[in-house]
């Protein structure tokens, strides 16, 4: 019987509480800094139970101009940091670039849409990152070129169409369409559709297949989420406000290449109240 008790007493001094991993914690606080002024954009939830946060990081100052890199965070289930990406990398002090949408890649990885930012007049032109599960590039960064300035805000993927009406070609699924905000003041906010070609190429512009403007009222503010349903209809929201006129909730839905439909889609009707065209 002694040398029982004895056992446990050798057993029990050697499990110290030092030695001891910590519980995984079911709340958290987490808090991430790099030194600079950050500001996050987007969180989505990985295919590991992860977390995967977009965020813009503010480094330094030319001229009038600030230069900004996109920061993307991953996490484990709990909070915990597995690492963290710059774009572009720290060692690149003349491109500025800003994320505001994130979505998860059904061919695998990450795409972010935001702005690359000319750092001397502060122009935006669509911006384009695909990444692979790791936060490396999966393909070049790629941007849209156009006259007006053009911010990136959400991005959804042609998956399947059961339109028994107008399908989506075989050939467009997979394909990317993006929700940005334009400086056009009659028409302010623009969907497009890229071919998978378009984003993977060793080129680093991309040409739509299509983009169509919509009227937003007098201001536009648009949410960093892009829908697209079986049916490659589209959906995102967002506020509207017209002069003197209190903020109104906006929810769009559109079908793809929908050119000609919603224009000024909501301007100023009562709570509750609608309109498209």
């Amino acid at each position: 019987m002694k040398k029982i008790v004895l056992a446990l007493l050798v057993l029990a001094s050697c499990a110290k509480e030092d030695s001891v991993g910590t519980a995984p914690a079911t709340t958290f606080i987490r808090y991430f800094n790099g030194g600079n002024s950050d500001e996050a954009k987007a969180i989505v939830e990985t295919a590991d139970k992860g977390l995967l946060i977009l965020a813009n990081t503010q480094i330094t100052e030319v001229g009038a101009n600030s230069i900004y890199k996109i920061k993307l965070i991953k996490t484990d289930a709990y909070g915990n940091l597995i690492w963290q990406k710059l774009y572009p990398e720290i060692s690149n002090t003349t491109t500025s670039y800003k994320g505001n949408g994130l979505a998860l890649d059904p061919s695998g990885g990450y795409v972010i849409v935001g702005e690359d930012i000319d750092t001397q007049t502060g122009f935006s032109k669509l911006l384009i990152l695909t990444l692979q599960d790791d936060g490396n590039y999966k393909g070049k960064a790629k941007t849209m070129t156009s006259v007006l300035e053009i911010k990136g805000m959400g991005v959804g993927f042609i998956s399947e169409d059961n339109d028994p009406v107008t399908p989506e070609p075989k050939a467009n699924l997979g394909n990317y369409i993006i929700l940005s905000s334009v400086s056009d003041p009659s028409n302010n906010m623009m969907l497009a559709e890229f071919s998978k070609t378009a984003i993977t190429d060793q080129t680093s512009t991309a040409t739509p297949l299509w983009s169509q403007k919509f009227g937003a009222g007098e201001s536009v503010n648009i949410t960093n989420k892009l829908f697209v349903d079986e049916n490659s209809n589209s959906f995102w929201g967002g506020t509207v406000k017209k002069a003197n006129d209190q903020s109104n909730i906006r929810l769009i839905k559109v079908p793809s290449n929908s050119t000609g439909v919603l224009q000024y889609p909501f301007q100023g009707f009562p709570q509750g109240v609608g309109h498209a065209s």
